[in-house]
Protein backbone atom coordinates (compact mmCIF):
# COMPACT_ATOMS: atom_id res chain seq x y z
CA UNK A 1 0.00 0.00 0.00
CA UNK A 2 1.20 3.36 -0.78
CA UNK A 3 -0.09 5.08 2.60
CA UNK A 4 0.85 3.79 6.19
CA UNK A 5 -2.95 2.40 6.76
CA UNK A 6 -2.85 -1.24 6.49
CA UNK A 7 -5.68 -3.34 5.76
CA UNK A 8 -5.02 -4.66 9.46
CA UNK A 9 -6.07 -1.66 10.86
CA UNK A 10 -9.72 -1.72 8.54
CA UNK A 11 -12.67 -2.45 9.15
CA UNK A 12 -14.94 -2.76 6.34
CA UNK A 13 -18.96 -2.86 6.86
CA UNK A 14 -21.00 -4.30 3.77
CA UNK A 15 -24.38 -3.26 4.58
CA UNK A 16 -28.02 -3.78 2.48
CA UNK A 17 -29.64 -6.60 1.03
CA UNK A 18 -27.93 -9.87 0.24
CA UNK A 19 -27.66 -9.25 -3.58
CA UNK A 20 -26.12 -11.08 -7.13
CA UNK A 21 -23.06 -9.00 -6.33
CA UNK A 22 -22.35 -9.44 -2.54
CA UNK A 23 -20.20 -12.57 -2.80
CA UNK A 24 -18.05 -10.58 -5.68
CA UNK A 25 -17.95 -7.60 -3.04
CA UNK A 26 -16.77 -9.70 -0.69
CA UNK A 27 -14.20 -10.97 -2.55
CA UNK A 28 -13.07 -7.51 -3.64
CA UNK A 29 -12.45 -6.74 -0.41
CA UNK A 30 -10.42 -9.76 0.51
CA UNK A 31 -8.48 -9.20 -2.36
CA UNK A 32 -7.37 -5.49 -1.62
CA UNK A 33 -7.24 -4.96 1.70
CA UNK A 34 -6.52 -8.78 2.60
CA UNK A 35 -6.55 -8.62 6.16
CA UNK A 36 -9.50 -6.25 6.61
CA UNK A 37 -12.13 -6.95 9.28
CA UNK A 38 -15.50 -7.95 7.48
CA UNK A 39 -18.66 -7.21 8.91
CA UNK A 40 -21.82 -8.29 6.78
CA UNK A 41 -24.92 -5.98 7.86
CA UNK A 42 -27.92 -7.24 6.28
CA UNK A 43 -32.03 -8.35 7.37
CA UNK A 44 -32.75 -10.97 9.36
CA UNK A 45 -34.11 -14.38 7.25
CA UNK A 46 -30.97 -13.37 4.59
CA UNK A 47 -29.41 -16.45 2.77
CA UNK A 48 -25.91 -15.63 3.11
CA UNK A 49 -24.57 -19.56 2.48
CA UNK A 50 -20.95 -19.72 0.64
CA UNK A 51 -20.55 -16.06 1.57
CA UNK A 52 -17.09 -14.84 3.33
CA UNK A 53 -17.21 -12.57 6.23
CA UNK A 54 -16.01 -12.18 10.16
CA UNK A 55 -18.69 -10.54 11.91
CA UNK A 56 -22.49 -11.54 10.45
CA UNK A 57 -25.47 -8.81 11.75
CA UNK A 58 -28.85 -9.86 10.48
CA UNK A 59 -31.07 -6.85 11.81
CA UNK A 60 -34.59 -6.74 11.81
CA UNK A 61 -35.82 -4.85 8.89
CA UNK A 62 -37.08 -1.49 9.57
CA UNK A 63 -39.13 -1.31 6.20
CA UNK A 64 -39.03 0.67 3.52
CA UNK A 65 -42.05 3.05 2.84
CA UNK A 66 -43.16 4.74 -0.26
CA UNK A 67 -42.11 8.38 -1.28
CA UNK A 68 -43.32 9.23 -5.18
CA UNK A 69 -46.50 9.28 -6.77
CA UNK A 70 -45.90 5.92 -8.56
CA UNK A 71 -45.38 4.15 -5.85
CA UNK A 72 -41.31 4.10 -5.42
CA UNK A 73 -40.23 2.79 -2.06
CA UNK A 74 -37.35 4.97 0.41
CA UNK A 75 -34.69 2.57 1.86
CA UNK A 76 -33.08 5.54 4.10
CA UNK A 77 -34.07 3.68 7.33
CA UNK A 78 -32.42 0.52 6.38
CA UNK A 79 -29.78 2.06 5.11
CA UNK A 80 -28.68 4.04 8.59
CA UNK A 81 -29.67 1.15 11.01
CA UNK A 82 -27.65 -1.64 9.16
CA UNK A 83 -24.66 1.21 8.83
CA UNK A 84 -24.97 2.15 12.30
CA UNK A 85 -25.34 -1.40 13.90
CA UNK A 86 -22.31 -2.57 11.95
CA UNK A 87 -19.82 0.44 12.73
CA UNK A 88 -21.16 -0.29 16.13
CA UNK A 89 -19.35 -3.72 16.16
CA UNK A 90 -15.89 -2.67 14.76
CA UNK A 91 -12.90 -3.56 16.18
CA UNK A 92 -10.28 -1.45 13.82
CA UNK A 93 -9.35 2.22 13.71
CA UNK A 94 -10.73 2.76 10.54
CA UNK A 95 -13.67 1.87 8.55
CA UNK A 96 -14.86 1.54 5.18
CA UNK A 97 -18.91 2.24 4.41
CA UNK A 98 -19.16 -0.14 1.20
CA UNK A 99 -22.68 -1.15 -0.78
CA UNK A 100 -23.69 -4.41 -0.64
CA UNK A 101 -23.89 -4.44 -4.46
CA UNK A 102 -20.24 -2.87 -4.97
CA UNK A 103 -17.04 -4.04 -5.21
CA UNK A 104 -13.57 -2.89 -5.22
CA UNK A 105 -11.20 -2.12 -7.76
CA UNK A 106 -8.60 -1.23 -5.70
CA UNK A 107 -7.34 0.69 -2.60
CA UNK A 108 -5.62 3.85 -3.92
CA UNK A 109 -7.92 5.65 -2.09
CA UNK A 110 -6.77 5.27 1.10
CA UNK A 111 -3.65 7.50 -0.02
CA UNK A 112 -5.93 10.60 0.39
CA UNK A 113 -6.74 10.07 4.22
CA UNK A 114 -5.50 13.29 5.70
CA UNK A 115 -3.52 14.47 2.80
CA UNK A 116 -5.56 17.58 2.60
CA UNK A 117 -5.20 18.39 6.40
CA UNK A 118 -5.97 22.28 7.26
CA UNK A 119 -9.49 23.04 8.30
CA UNK A 120 -11.36 25.99 9.11
CA UNK A 121 -12.78 26.72 12.78
CA UNK A 122 -16.00 27.22 12.04
CA UNK A 123 -17.68 23.82 11.62
CA UNK A 124 -15.19 21.73 12.01
CA UNK A 125 -16.62 18.49 13.23
CA UNK A 126 -15.41 15.34 12.85
CA UNK A 127 -11.91 14.52 14.13
CA UNK A 128 -10.18 13.82 10.57
CA UNK A 129 -11.84 14.36 6.95
CA UNK A 130 -13.80 11.51 5.81
CA UNK A 131 -13.33 10.25 2.21
CA UNK A 132 -16.80 10.37 0.25
CA UNK A 133 -17.72 9.84 -3.24
CA UNK A 134 -18.59 12.77 -5.37
CA UNK A 135 -21.03 10.68 -7.69
CA UNK A 136 -24.31 11.45 -5.85
CA UNK A 137 -22.35 14.74 -3.64
CA UNK A 138 -24.40 17.09 -5.11
CA UNK A 139 -22.94 20.76 -6.36
CA UNK A 140 -24.68 23.84 -4.91
CA UNK A 141 -25.67 26.17 -7.74
CA UNK A 142 -26.38 23.69 -10.42
CA UNK A 143 -29.59 22.62 -11.39
CA UNK A 144 -31.15 20.40 -9.78
CA UNK A 145 -30.19 22.21 -7.10
CA UNK A 146 -29.74 20.60 -3.59
CA UNK A 147 -27.58 21.22 -0.28
CA UNK A 148 -26.38 19.53 2.17
CA UNK A 149 -26.22 16.98 -0.15
CA UNK A 150 -22.95 14.45 0.10
CA UNK A 151 -22.72 11.00 -1.15
CA UNK A 152 -23.88 8.62 1.28
CA UNK A 153 -22.97 5.38 -1.45
CA UNK A 154 -19.32 5.13 0.20
CA UNK A 155 -17.20 6.58 3.28
CA UNK A 156 -13.65 5.75 4.26
CA UNK A 157 -12.24 7.59 7.72
CA UNK A 158 -11.54 6.90 11.18
CA UNK A 159 -14.26 4.47 12.76
CA UNK A 160 -14.98 7.16 15.24
CA UNK A 161 -16.01 9.78 13.09
CA UNK A 162 -17.79 7.53 10.72
CA UNK A 163 -20.34 6.47 13.91
CA UNK A 164 -20.73 10.21 14.53
CA UNK A 165 -22.28 10.92 10.80
CA UNK A 166 -24.19 7.49 11.37
CA UNK A 167 -25.26 6.98 14.57
CA UNK A 168 -28.38 9.50 14.13
CA UNK A 169 -31.84 9.21 15.11
CA UNK A 170 -34.53 7.11 12.18
CA UNK A 171 -36.37 9.29 10.15
CA UNK A 172 -40.19 9.66 11.26
CA UNK A 173 -41.95 7.11 9.16
CA UNK A 174 -44.30 7.95 7.28
CA UNK A 175 -44.59 11.40 7.75
CA UNK A 176 -40.88 11.63 6.53
CA UNK A 177 -41.15 10.06 3.11
CA UNK A 178 -45.01 11.50 2.89
CA UNK A 179 -44.09 15.42 3.61
CA UNK A 180 -45.26 16.72 0.40
CA UNK A 181 -48.60 15.24 0.53
CA UNK A 182 -49.45 17.34 3.70
CA UNK A 183 -46.85 20.37 3.53
CA UNK A 184 -45.94 23.00 0.76
CA UNK A 185 -42.34 23.15 -0.62
CA UNK A 186 -40.52 26.27 0.12
CA UNK A 187 -39.81 26.66 -3.55
CA UNK A 188 -42.26 24.93 -5.66
CA UNK A 189 -40.20 25.16 -8.51
CA UNK A 190 -37.68 22.68 -7.52
CA UNK A 191 -40.05 19.80 -6.33
CA UNK A 192 -39.48 16.93 -8.29
CA UNK A 193 -41.27 13.72 -7.99
CA UNK A 194 -40.34 13.55 -4.48
CA UNK A 195 -42.77 13.06 -1.73
CA UNK A 196 -39.81 13.44 0.81
CA UNK A 197 -38.79 16.24 2.51
CA UNK A 198 -35.28 15.45 2.05
CA UNK A 199 -33.38 13.04 0.18
CA UNK A 200 -31.98 10.01 2.43
CA UNK A 201 -28.37 12.26 1.89
CA UNK A 202 -29.74 15.66 2.76
CA UNK A 203 -31.48 13.87 5.86
CA UNK A 204 -28.35 11.90 7.33
CA UNK A 205 -25.76 14.88 6.76
CA UNK A 206 -28.33 17.76 8.44
CA UNK A 207 -29.05 14.97 11.40
CA UNK A 208 -25.36 15.09 12.14
CA UNK A 209 -25.11 18.31 11.96
CA UNK A 210 -27.91 19.17 14.52
CA UNK A 211 -26.57 16.09 16.59
CA UNK A 212 -23.22 18.50 16.87
CA UNK A 213 -24.62 21.88 17.14
CA UNK A 214 -25.14 23.10 14.36
CA UNK A 215 -28.43 24.72 13.59
CA UNK A 216 -29.15 24.88 9.99
CA UNK A 217 -32.72 26.58 9.40
CA UNK A 218 -33.80 24.81 6.20
CA UNK A 219 -37.67 23.74 5.50
CA UNK A 220 -37.24 21.08 2.53
CA UNK A 221 -34.71 20.16 0.06
CA UNK A 222 -36.43 23.08 -2.01
CA UNK A 223 -35.01 25.77 0.22
CA UNK A 224 -31.93 25.82 -1.35
CA UNK A 225 -31.37 29.48 -3.19
CA UNK A 226 -30.28 31.04 0.57
CA UNK A 227 -26.91 32.32 0.02
CA UNK A 228 -26.06 31.92 4.02
CA UNK A 229 -27.59 28.17 3.60
CA UNK A 230 -25.57 27.06 0.44
CA UNK A 231 -22.07 28.59 2.12
CA UNK A 232 -23.02 27.11 5.12
CA UNK A 233 -23.71 23.23 2.72
CA UNK A 234 -19.93 24.20 0.94
CA UNK A 235 -18.12 24.91 4.38
CA UNK A 236 -19.75 21.56 6.19
CA UNK A 237 -18.76 19.56 3.59
CA UNK A 238 -15.46 21.13 2.57
CA UNK A 239 -14.09 20.62 6.46
CA UNK A 240 -15.39 17.72 7.11
CA UNK A 241 -15.17 15.57 3.69
CA UNK A 242 -12.40 15.19 1.31
CA UNK A 243 -14.44 14.70 -1.73
CA UNK A 244 -13.14 11.95 -4.43
CA UNK A 245 -14.03 11.00 -8.16
CA UNK A 246 -15.70 7.56 -8.51
CA UNK A 247 -13.17 5.19 -9.93
CA UNK A 248 -10.41 7.55 -10.71
CA UNK A 249 -9.98 7.95 -6.87
CA UNK A 250 -12.06 6.20 -5.13
CA UNK A 251 -11.49 3.04 -6.52
CA UNK A 252 -15.02 1.54 -6.10
CA UNK A 253 -17.65 0.37 -8.55
CA UNK A 254 -21.54 -0.24 -7.86
CA UNK A 255 -22.42 -2.87 -10.06
CA UNK A 256 -26.28 -1.95 -9.44
CA UNK A 257 -26.18 1.56 -11.18
CA UNK A 258 -23.71 0.85 -13.96
CA UNK A 259 -25.66 2.04 -16.64
CA UNK A 260 -25.92 5.15 -18.98
CA UNK A 261 -28.84 7.45 -17.06
CA UNK A 262 -27.97 7.69 -13.88
CA UNK A 263 -24.42 9.68 -13.67
CA UNK A 264 -25.91 12.31 -15.66
CA UNK A 265 -26.83 14.05 -12.44
CA UNK A 266 -24.74 17.17 -11.75
CA UNK A 267 -22.35 16.41 -9.00
CA UNK A 268 -18.83 17.52 -6.94
CA UNK A 269 -15.79 16.71 -8.40
CA UNK A 270 -12.80 16.63 -6.87
CA UNK A 271 -12.07 19.89 -8.55
CA UNK A 272 -14.87 21.45 -7.36
CA UNK A 273 -14.10 20.05 -3.92
CA UNK A 274 -10.19 21.60 -4.32
CA UNK A 275 -11.40 25.10 -4.95
CA UNK A 276 -13.99 25.07 -1.96
CA UNK A 277 -11.17 23.60 0.13
CA UNK A 278 -9.09 26.96 -1.16
CA UNK A 279 -11.97 29.46 -0.42
CA UNK A 280 -12.83 28.34 2.93
CA UNK A 281 -9.79 26.83 4.57
CA UNK A 282 -7.33 29.79 3.18
CA UNK A 283 -4.53 27.49 1.44
CA UNK A 284 -3.22 26.74 -1.76
CA UNK A 285 -2.88 23.56 -3.06
CA UNK A 286 -0.41 22.35 -5.54
CA UNK A 287 -1.76 21.67 -8.99
CA UNK A 288 -0.87 18.29 -10.41
CA UNK A 289 -2.27 15.94 -12.73
CA UNK A 290 -5.28 14.70 -10.83
CA UNK A 291 -6.09 18.14 -10.50
CA UNK A 292 -6.15 18.38 -14.69
CA UNK A 293 -7.53 15.26 -14.72
CA UNK A 294 -10.63 15.66 -12.10
CA UNK A 295 -11.03 18.81 -14.22
CA UNK A 296 -11.55 17.12 -17.73
CA UNK A 297 -14.00 14.73 -16.13
CA UNK A 298 -15.96 17.42 -14.73
CA UNK A 299 -16.13 19.37 -17.88
CA UNK A 300 -16.99 16.11 -19.86
CA UNK A 301 -19.59 15.51 -17.26
CA UNK A 302 -21.33 18.63 -17.38
CA UNK A 303 -21.45 18.20 -21.11
CA UNK A 304 -23.28 15.14 -20.19
CA UNK A 305 -25.60 16.07 -18.14
CA UNK A 306 -26.42 19.47 -20.60
CA UNK A 307 -27.28 16.77 -23.42
CA UNK A 308 -29.15 15.00 -21.03
CA UNK A 309 -31.60 17.60 -19.98
CA UNK A 310 -31.92 19.15 -23.05
CA UNK A 311 -31.55 15.95 -25.47
CA UNK A 312 -35.22 17.32 -27.39
CA UNK A 313 -33.00 19.94 -28.34
CA UNK A 314 -31.12 18.59 -31.74
CA UNK A 315 -30.02 19.56 -34.44
CA UNK A 316 -30.60 17.62 -37.49
CA UNK A 317 -28.03 17.61 -40.36
CA UNK A 318 -27.67 15.76 -43.91
CA UNK A 319 -24.44 15.07 -45.04
CA UNK A 320 -24.71 13.40 -48.55
CA UNK A 321 -26.53 9.72 -48.13
CA UNK A 322 -25.49 10.07 -44.17
CA UNK A 323 -27.40 11.84 -41.38
CA UNK A 324 -25.57 12.73 -38.67
CA UNK A 325 -26.92 14.60 -35.60
CA UNK A 326 -25.27 17.51 -33.65
CA UNK A 327 -26.81 18.23 -30.30
CA UNK A 328 -26.50 21.62 -28.28
CA UNK A 329 -24.56 21.77 -25.83
CA UNK A 330 -23.20 24.57 -23.10
CA UNK A 331 -20.16 25.20 -21.66
CA UNK A 332 -19.45 23.12 -18.03
CA UNK A 333 -18.62 26.30 -16.06
CA UNK A 334 -16.57 25.31 -12.43
CA UNK A 335 -18.31 27.19 -9.56
CA UNK A 336 -15.88 29.14 -7.69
Amino acid sequence: MSTKIQSKDISVIVQGAINQYTKQSLLSIRKFLPEAEIILSTWEGSDVGGLDYDILLLNQDPGAEIFTKSGTKHNINRQILSTQNGLKKTTRKYSLKLRSDSVLLGNKFLKYFDKYNVRAKKCKILEKRVLVLNWSTRLPKVSPTLLFHPSDFFAFGLTSDLLNIWDIPLAKEPEFSSYFKNNTAKNPEFLVRSLCKFPSEMYIWLAFLEKNGVNVNIQDYTDCLDEDLINLSELTIVNNLCVLDYKSQFDVLCKKYVHPHYPTMPVYHFVDWVKNYEKYCGVRVKKNFEYYFSGVYAFCHGIACFIQRNKKKIIRFKFGKKEKYFMLFGVYLFKK
